[in-house]
């Protein structure tokens, strides 16, 4: 399994049970993902008022060869 880390933008938002929440990302520009295979995905944020950094747990994510 090939694993990427990815730092960046966006919002933090806190969910409550059973929320969700969905974002698109463009992944080609940041990593060479160009082979079929699992990934494995995790984000993480700086919690300012903590002054500690939140990770996510790690999502696997499939990619299939185009047909």
């Amino acid at each position: 399994m090939k694993g990427v880390g990815c730092g960046g933008g966006g919002t933090l938002d806190i969910l409550k049970p059973g929320e969700s929440r969905t974002e698109e990302a463009d992944l080609s520009k940041e990593f060479n993902i160009k082979k079929p295979g699992p990934y494995k995905l995790r984000t993480q944020k700086l919690d300012t008022d903590n002054k500690a950094v939140v990770k996510s747990e790690a999502l696997t994510i499939t990619f299939t060869a185009a047909p």
